[in-house]
C-alpha cells in the first residue's frame, strides 16, 4: 500500500499475518488481529526499511473499525442498510466457518474425481515474491505474495 504523509513524504507500507491453527478451540483472533509491517520511504518496496512494527488490533479497536465501514454509490438509507447487513452477515459467517470449534459447513470431496486442469496464473503485471518460512516444528513452507510495482 502506498501512503502519503502529512508533510508530503510518500511511504510504501507492506504487511503480512501468520495465521495458523494452534489447537482445537483456537479462535484465531490473535493471528488475525496481529499484522507485521515494514515501511519503506518512497513508492517502492525496496532498500532499507524506515520502520518495522507489529500492529495489534484489540477488540474495542476492531469494533471501532467496523463502525467506519461505509456503503457508497447510493443515497438510499434502506439500500445502505441492506448492503451493510449483507456485508456483516458474510463477514461474521466467514469468521464462524473458519474459527468455530464446531464447523457447520459441509465439505464434499470426491476421491474419484479426475484431477483439475491447472489454469495459468493471471498476474496482471504483479510480481511474485516468495517468503521461505520455517514453523516451530521445523517444517519449511513458501508463502508467495504478489505486489503491483507499476
Amino acid at each position: 500500500m502506498i501512503l502519503n504523509g502529512s508533510r508530503g513524504k510518500t511511504f510504501a507500507f507492506r504487511g503480512f499475518k501468520y495465521v495458523k491453527n494452534n489447537s482445537f478451540g483456537e479462535t484465531g483472533l490473535d493471528d488475525t488481529t496481529t499484522l507485521f509491517v515494514t515501511v519503506y520511504q518512497g513508492k517502492t518496496f525496496s532498500g532499507k526499511p524506515v520502520r518495522t512494527a507489529t500492529l495489534y488490533v484489540t477488540l474495542p479497536n476492531f469494533m471501532k473499525q467496523l463502525r467506519t465501514v461505509e456503503i457508497t454509490h447510493t443515497d438510499s438509507k434502506v439500500e445502505k442498510l441492506k448492503w451493510m447487513s449483507r456485508f456483516s452477515s458474510f463477514f461474521s459467517g466467514s469468521l464462524w466457518e473458519v474459527y468455530s470449534p464446531i464447523t457447520t459447513k459441509k465439505t464434499v470431496f470426491d476421491l474419484d474425481a479426475p484431477p483439475r486442469i491447472k489454469r495459468p496464473l493471471r498476474l496482471n503485471g504483479k510480481l511474485p515474491e516468495v517468503h521461505k518460512c520455517i514453523t516451530k516444528d521445523k517444517v519449511w513452507h513458501n508463502n508467495t505474495v504478489y505486489f503491483d510495482l507499476s
